[in-house]
This record gives C-alpha cells, sequence and structure tokens, in this order.
C-alpha cells in the first residue's frame, strides 16, 4: 500500500511470490570508470583490467575473520529471506547459515581452468563464486559452458549437460549471469602479479585440461544477449565491491561486451553515449510533405543528443562511403525515458507536426537513407540506419524493399516491431528482411500514422518518490505473471515497446497473460495517487 510518509517501498513480483524487503540497488560510484572513457579495444580492456586489479581478497574458509562464506550470505541473499541465498541453476532459497551442509559455492570459471584451487586471490574472488546446490556443483564438473547437444543431454535441475560431449548448459534464468562472470574473470586476470591470464576459447577443453582457458566463447556472447542484467545481479555486484573494492563492468554496463569481443571494437566507449540504445521506431515517407522519423529511447534515463545526429544521403555520393548531409539535433534536445522524439518537415499535415519535437525545411524522399548517428560530422558511428549504409561500399540509392515488399521506403510508414531492442549498426540488410517473419520492421499503407507518437499510450520510465513495484525475476520466461494481492494497484496495463496498449486488467487480478512474442514491454501500475510504469523483457516460452 501508499505509504503516508512517501518512503520508497519495493516489491517484487516472482511468479505469485512478493519479496520484501527490496534489493538495495545503489549507483556506480561516481568516475569509477573515467579511465576507461574514450577507448577502443586493447586500450579499453587494459584499462578496465587496471580499474578491477588488486581488489581486497579474502579467504576462502575462516573460523576467526571474514571469508567467501560470509560474504555470499550477503550478495547471493534472498530478498524475501536475508537468512537464506539463492542458489546459482536451481534458484532455490535455502538456510544460508547452513553452509556446507546445505550449499556449497561453485567457481563459475572452474578453478581447475588455470589450475589456482582455491587459493588467493583467483580462487577466492567472490564474483567468480555462487551459491550452489551441491548435487549440481558436482554435475557441472569442468564443463565447458555451451549449448548441450540433444542427442547426448541429460537433465539436472533444468540445466542441460553432456558428459560425452563436456558441455554444461544453465536454464535460461542463468546463463546471462554465468556469461558476464567468465567476462569478469578475461579482464580481471591478464597475467601480472604471479596470476593466471585467463582467456576465452571456442574449444571444448577436456576434463584433465588445467590450461587457463574457458569457453565456449560464442555462446556466451550470445547468453548474455539473451538473458540481460538483472536487479538480482546488480545487488550483487554492490554487495561485492563494498568487501573487494572491485566491480564487474559487464554487469555496469552490458555494451562493454560489444566494445572488447563485438563489433564495436575499434570504436571508443563512452559511458553516457553507449548505453543509450535510442533508434528508429518509425519512418514514415507519404503524400506531399507528410514524413517524419520517430527515434525511441528504451532506456530509464533521459538521453540528452547532443552528442546524436542524422547523417543522410539524397543523391549519388560524391564522396565514396560517406555522408551528404549531416543534421545536428537542436540544442538542448532530449528524450525522455521511455520517451519518443520526432523529426518532421515543417509543411506536413498539422496531425503529425502537432506532435513533432522539431521540423525542418526539408526531411527525405523514400529514396534517401538516413542513419542515426553518435560523434561529430568527421567521426562518427552508425546507430541505426533506414535504407543502405551509406558508409560503407556498394552503396546504391533506394528505394528500397522491406519485409519481402518492393520499394516499401517509398510511399509506406514502417514501424519498428516490438521485439527490436536496438538500432541495427547500419546492418539495413538483416534490418528490413525478405518476408514478415524475419523483417525488423511492419510495412503500412501510405499515410498510414496510426502508430505516431502512440497517441496517449506512450509510456515513461520513472523514479518515483512513492512506491517502486518490481519485476523479479526480469526476463520473465513464463506464459503468466502472477500478481500478488499486496500490490493493490487500481489497474494494470500492459504496452508494447512502440506505447500500444496491449491489455488492460483490474488491479486485483491475480494472473496476468504475458505476450506470445519476446521482447521489451512495459507494465504501468495505476494507483490513486501515483502510477508506476516498469520495463520488462519477455521471453516467450
Amino acid at each position: 500500500m501508499l505509504l503516508n510518509n512517501l518512503r520508497k517501498v519495493s516489491y517484487f513480483i516472482f511468479w505469485g511470490w512478493l519479496f520484501a524487503p527490496a534489493i538495495s540497488i545503489s549507483q556506480i560510484p561516481s568516475g569509477y570508470y573515467n579511465t576507461a572513457e574514450n577507448k577502443s579495444d586493447q586500450a579499453l580492456r587494459s584499462a578496465l583490467h587496471d580499474i578491477i586489479d588488486d581488489h581486497i581478497d579474502y579467504p576462502y574458509t575462516s573460523g576467526s575473520t571474514t571469508d567467501t562464506w560470509d560474504i555470499l550470505k550477503v550478495s547471493d541473499a534472498d530478498p524475501n529471506n536475508v537468512n537464506n541465498v539463492i542458489l546459482i541453476y536451481t534458484r532455490e532459497s535455502v538456510d544460508g547459515p547452513q553452509e556446507s551442509d546445505g550449499w556449497n559455492r561453485e567457481h563459475v570459471w572452474a578453478k581447475s581452468r588455470g589450475d589456482f584451487g582455491t587459493s588467493r586471490p583467483m580462487g577466492t574472488d567472490v564474483h567468480n563464486l555462487r551459491a550452489c546446490n551441491s548435487n549440481v556443483n558436482s554435475t557441472r564438473s569442468n564443463y565447458s559452458f555451451d549449448d548441450c547437444p540433444s542427442s547426448s543431454c541429460n537433465e539436472i535441475y533444468g540445466n542441460s549437460y553432456s558428459i560425452s560431449a563436456l558441455v554444461f548448459e544453465p536454464r535460461d534464468e542463468d546463463k546471462g549471469d554465468v556469461a558476464r562472470i567468465i567476462f569478469y574473470m578475461v579482464v580481471r586476470y591478464e597475467g601480472d602479479s604471479g596470476e593466471e591470464d585467463l582467456e576465452m576459447t571456442e574449444s571444448i577443453l577436456s576434463s584433465s585440461s588445467k590450461s587457463p582457458r574457458h569457453g565456449v566463447r560464442s555462446t556466451l556472447l550470445e547468453w548474455h544477449e539473451q538473458d540481460p542484467v538483472d536487479d538480482f545481479e546488480r545487488n550483487r555486484n554492490n554487495v561485492i565491491y563494498s568487501y573487494q573494492g572491485n566491480r564487474n563492468p559487464f554487469i555496469d554496463h552490458p555494451e562493454l561486451v560489444g566494445y572488447i569481443w563485438g563489433n564495436q571494437q575499434q570504436e571508443p566507449w563512452n559511458s553516457s553515449l553507449s548505453s543509450e540504445t535510442i533508434f528508429f521506431s518509425e519512418y514514415a515517407e507519404g503524400s506531399l510533405n507528410n514524413k517524419y522519423m520517430e527515434i525511441y529511447n528504451p532506456t530509464n534515463a533521459t538521453i540528452n543528443l547532443s552528442g546524436y545526429a542524422w547523417a543522410n544521403v539524397s543523391n549519388d555520393q560524391e564522396i565514396p562511403e560517406t555522408h551528404e548531409f549531416w543534421n545536428n539535433f537542436p540544442s538542448g534536445a532530449q528524450i525522455a525515458p521511455g520517451g519518443l522524439y520526432i523529426i518532421a518537415p515543417e509543411q506536413a499535415d498539422s496531425y503529425i507536426t502537432n506532435v513533432a519535437d522539431y521540423t525542418t525545411t526539408y526531411l527525405f524522399n523514400g529514396d534517401d537513407a538516413y542513419a542515426l548517428v553518435r560523434g561529430t560530422e568527421t567521426s562518427y558511428s552508425v546507430i541505426d540506419v533506414v535504407g543502405m549504409d551509406f558508409t560503407k561500399a556498394g552503396y546504391q540509392r533506394g528505394p528500397w524493399d522491406v519485409a519481402g515488399i518492393a520499394n516499401a521506403t517509398k510511399d509506406h510508414t514502417l514501424v519498428r516491431k516490438a521485439t527490436v531492442t536496438s538500432g541495427n549498426a547500419g546492418d539495413w540488410a538483416s534490418s528490413s528482411g525478405t518476408n514478415v517473419d524475419n523483417s525488423e520492421w511492419i510495412v503500412l499503407d501510405k499515410d498510414d500514422w496510426s502508430h505516431l507518437n502512440a497517441p496517449s499510450e506512450t509510456l515513461t520510465i520513472s523514479n518515483l518518490d512513492e512506491l517502486d513495484v518490481s519485476i523479479y525475476p526480469n526476463p520473465i520466461r513464463n506464459s503468466f505473471l502472477e500478481i500478488s494481492p499486496s500490490i493493490n494497484a487500481n489497474s494494470i496495463e500492459l504496452y508494447n515497446v512502440q506505447g500500444k496498449r496491449i491489455s488492460q486488467s483490474s488491479g486485483t487480478v491475480e494472473r496476468l497473460e504475458m505476450p506470445m512474442t519476446s521482447g521489451i514491454y512495459f507494465l504501468r501500475f495505476v494507483f490513486d495517487q501515483s502510477v508506476v510504469n516498469k520495463r520488462i523483457v519477455v521471453k516467450a516460452p
């Protein structure tokens, strides 16, 4: 219920379980990653290593001083019962003080992979340790993390493993957690100070191998994307920081994975920009000047557009692999959390200009390529593009096909699907697709503006002073979400990423049906004196 003194209370909806008190989520310490700013590739990795290196280490087991058992009882605590711990791979809640009998410690990066055992600091680094069911820990052994081949798989508590293939595949809820722990270990331990130099590998190692390698790299990168960071991980990161004095960068800034191992390796990382995943949510090229571009901010932070621009090619390129026109956003332009920014011609229909944030004398034709970029006119990276990426060789003017519809960028409205959570980084071929199933876009008829600005239904994500309803775990992988009566909302509404309301239910509903399509959605809880909007990720069963 709403407290009279306006204290902030968090409730956790966990398929029918109500958790209180809340996990405490604090902020990344100011300036913690400053020395990594504007670096790329190996220089970025080296800077991150220096930031998290030489942490305060604790004994693996000790009867007289703080040890890893003690830290795990706090870092892995059940938010519903601080005397319990949540176990990796099973999500069981068990008695914390019953250490070694009720649970044990899993080295996610297997301690035999480098043969460091339980020696300090590698074998006692709590970022790599998780409270675990002893049977599952034993079954996992030192197997590589990989998708389990169905022909030889066995299951334990929903995890898959293969003795013959030497692989272990955690439940979906733990895949991202595992990946980010492995990423941390690779960057933290680089072979200095007498420590092992840990690296990921594509190979499946033998059980007897003591090489400081762990796999499978490509699978771990996929798992990181499939299972985003959740509140449990963030809280755990904060707790361990309070003891060891170092953090897992890939929990604080998940996008760093792309800058170190992905397609952004050559780009300088900037914490104020790289985590901001704005992208085109809608594009319309209609009759006369009835055109617009809609940009969406799916994050929970206001994004200042001073570091962004939109660039385009309207004619044949005079200089290959570059833009023809550069367009800065107006001074002070920003997008609110979960909000939209609409650009339109001054002469567009009033239906469009009335909701536009910025109007210009000219926008585009259906055969012009437009890119949302960040950086400066002489040095920028493409976040999202409509039409072929003009920064690459082989550019040819449109119009372009979308979802199997010929010349769809001309005389059509394109709406981004709810499953899309970020820009295409210039990969127009994959974004446009070849049919309605593999395209990121829905193609509407000419002058169909029914999705524009999601009238009166666009959600924003805000930190309220009164009541904060939190969904745990998030992503949601069930076909329904059970709502505790203690939430006591007037109504509960579900919206897609374009801000369109999918369903509206009474606040007393006990079970809320989840969408059958994976993607980002928003839950709106309406109370007497406040509205709480929560971003959720649905992994459809």
